[in-house]
């Protein structure tokens, strides 16, 4: 029985990964709606450390692709998955995951207009 549980445990876990994976990866392809679909299951998935860590390095790989510069949609469901993440956070994250997304804050950012842009660091910062 204990190991069926801790079987099903991983899985869920797997899947709960996967899910946030996807959801990243629908972003980046603006593709929206799928990422809508997906997204109530990420921001439950956000109260696990493993996905937690998932978003910084999911996130961190698109950075390192040079895709920091998102539209406005993109950027609002990068924000919100991130404030969600920052939110979940407890002071044992602090200097893993959150540190983790210092740098993320800082890249990626959207054009509000010629000459004005907007980085994430402004819509995340009031988080302790």
């Amino acid at each position: 029985a204990i190991m069926e549980r801790n079987g099903n445990a991983l899985a869920n876990s797997a899947r709960r990964l996967e899910v946030v994976r996807n959801c990243i990866s629908y972003v980046f392809e603006n593709k929206m709606l799928e990422a809508k679909k997906l997204f109530p299951a990420v921001l439950r998935a956000m109260k696990g450390r493993a996905a937690r860590n998932c978003l910084t390095q999911e996130l961190n790989l698109h950075v390192q692709q040079n895709r920091a510069v998102l539209d406005h949609q993109q950027f609002d469901f990068i924000i919100r998955m991130m404030n969600c993440c920052l939110q979940d956070c407890t002071a044992v994250d602090e200097h893993g995951i959150a540190a983790a997304l210092l740098p993320l804050v800082t890249a990626f950012c959207r054009k509000l207009s010629p000459g004005i842009t907007q980085f994430a660091y402004s819509c995340v910062q009031d988080h302790v």
